[in-house]
C-alpha cells in the first residue's frame, strides 16, 4: 500500500525567519521606493501589489497569521497589497479617462488625485511600520531599491495606421445592443438603490462590479467593431460609461475589502487596532464614499443614454414597477401563467425578480419554483416582486398577475 504524504512539520521561529528574510528581499526593494519618491506609476502599483501578493501567499502557506511573532507582519503585507491594488485601479482610470469619451467637469480627476495621495501616504505609513516590525523579529531589511526606470509608464506617441475597414458581423446585432443597454439600466438602478437605502458592503459592491464587467464583455464580444458602432457614436460612449463605472466600483471594492477585513471596528482585534492607528478608518470610509458617489453619478448619466438607445433600437419606454404580493396569497399556476403571457408574445427583454431572486420572465416553471420558495414567507408577510421592461408589457404583466391571485388564506 502506498503511503500518504506527510502533512508537514513544525519549524522554529529562527528557521522561518531566515526563509522569510530571503523571500522578502525583492518585496523590500520594490517597497523602498515608497520612501524615496511621491509620484508612482500604474506599473509601480502593479509590481508592489504583485510582490505583496507573492509574499502574503508565502506567509499564509506557512500559517504565519496564526503565529503571534509573525501575525502583525503578515497583516501589514496584506494591507499594503489591497491599498496598492486600489491605487492601481484609480491610476488606470486617471490614465484612460479621456479615452472613455465621458468627460465632464473634471471633479472625478481631482478626487482621484486626492484618493491616490491618501493611498500613497497609507502605503508609506504601513511600509514604515512593516520595516520596524521586520527588524523587531530579526529580519534584515535591504537599503537598496530596484531601478525606478523599470516602473515608468511608457507614453505612446506612435501608432499604426488604422486601416481595417471590415465590419464585425453578428446576425442579431440590434438584439445585442438591446440586451447590453437593458442590462445597463438594471445595474445602474440597483447601484442607485443600494447607495440610497443600504450601507455598501464588499459583497454588494462585488456583485455590481461583476454585472458591469459582464456588460463590458458582452459589448466587446458583439458590438465592438460592428457596423452599428461605427454608424452610431453613442454606442462607444455607452461603452465608456460602462468602463468608468466598472473601474470605480473595483477601486471601491478593494478599499472596502481593506476596511472590512483589516480595520473595521466591529469585534476589533489587537491587530486591527494596530492597523487603525496607522491608517484612519474614517478617512478610508470617506474615500470609499467619494468613489461610490462618482460611480453612481456616471452610472445615472449612462442610464439616460441607455434608455435613449433602447427607445431607438427597440421602441421601448422602460419602466420599473414594484408589485406587492399580499400576505396570505396562494401562488399557483394561474397567476404564474398570467404573468408570463405578455412576455411570450414579445421580443422585448423583461426583468423579473421575486423576493430578490431573479428568474426568466418567459419561464412558467422558474416562476412557480421561486413562488414555492416564498410560500412560507407569504404566510407571515407581504413579498415584493419587481418588473422592469417596456412600459406596456410591464403594465399588462402586473394587471394579469394581480387579477389572477384569487385564492388567499389568512
Amino acid at each position: 500500500m502506498e503511503r500518504g504524504k506527510p502533512l508537514g512539520k513544525v519549524i522554529s521561529k529562527e528557521e522561518f525567519t531566515l526563509k522569510l528574510e530571503k523571500r522578502a528581499q525583492r518585496f523590500f526593494k520594490v517597497g523602498n521606493l515608497i520612501l524615496k519618491k511621491r509620484y508612482f506609476s500604474q506599473n509601480y502599483y502593479s509590481n508592489l501589489e504583485n510582490e505583496a501578493h507573492i509574499l502574503e501567499t508565502f506567509l499564509d502557506d506557512h500559517k504565519a497569521r496564526g503565529n503571534k511573532t509573525f501575525a502583525f507582519f503578515t497583516e501589514l503585507v496584506a494591507c499594503i497589497r489591497w491599498i496598492a491594488r486600489t491605487a492601481h485601479t484609480l491610476k488606470h482610470i486617471q490614465n484612460r479617462y479621456k479615452s472613455y469619451g465621458v468627460e465632464k467637469d473634471g471633479k472625478l480627476l481631482t478626487d482621484i488625485k486626492n484618493s491616490l495621495e491618501f493611498c500613497n501616504s497609507s502605503i508609506s505609513n504601513l511600509y514604515k511600520a512593516l520595516k520596524e516590525e521586520a527588524l523587531s523579529i530579526g529580519i534584515k531589511v535591504p537599503s537598496s531599491y530596484l531601478n525606478e526606470e523599470d516602473f515608468m509608464e511608457a507614453e505612446i506617441q506612435e501608432y499604426l495606421v488604422q486601416d481595417i475597414d471590415e465590419d464585425y458581423c453578428c446576425l442579431y446585432q440590434e438584439e445585442k445592443v438591446i440586451e447590453v443597454t437593458f442590462a445597463y439600466v438594471d445595474v445602474a438602478d440597483r447601484l442607485a438603490q443600494l447607495l440610497e437605502e443600504e450601507e455598501p458592503t464588499e459583497d454588494k459592491i462585488e456583485e455590481l462590479s461583476s454585472a458591469f464587467h459582464r456588460i463590458q464583455s458582452k459589448y466587446d464580444s458583439y458590438i465592438s467593431g460592428s457596423k452599428e458602432e461605427k454608424e452610431d457614436k453613442r454606442l462607444k460612449k455607452m461603452r465608456g460609461y460602462t468602463s468608468v463605472c466598472l473601474h470605480l466600483l473595483e477601486a471601491a471594492l478593494y478599499m472596502l475589502h481593506f476596511y472590512e477585513r483589516h480595520i473595521k471596528a466591529d469585534g476589533l482585534s489587537g491587530l486591527k487596532e494596530k492597523i487603525s492607528r496607522i491608517v484612519s478608518p474614517s478617512e478610508v470610509r470617506e474615500s470609499i464614499k467619494v468613489i461610490l458617489n462618482h460611480a453612481n453619478g456616471y452610472a445615472l448619466e449612462g442610464e439616460f443614454l441607455a434608455r435613449e438607445l433602447l427607445k431607438d433600437y427597440a421602441d421601448m419606454t422602460l419602466t420599473r414597477e414594484r408589485v406587492i404580493i399580499p400576505k396570505g396569497s396562494v401562488l399557483h399556476l394561474r397567476p404564474a401563467s398570467a404573468l408570463v403571457e405578455p412576455v411570450i408574445h414579445s421580443t422585448a427583454p423583461v426583468l423579473l425578480e421575486i423576493d430578490g431572486k431573479k428568474v426568466r420572465a418567459n419561464s412558467v416553471l422558474e416562476i412557480i419554483a421561486v413562488m414555492g420558495e416564498v410560500a412560507d414567507k407569504l404566510e407571515k408577510s407581504d413579498v415584493e416582486m419587481v418588473l422592469q421592461g417596456d412600459k406596456e408589457i410591464v403594465r399588462k404583466m402586473k394587471e394579469n398577475f394581480l387579477t389572477k391571485i384569487v385564492e388567499t388564506k389568512y
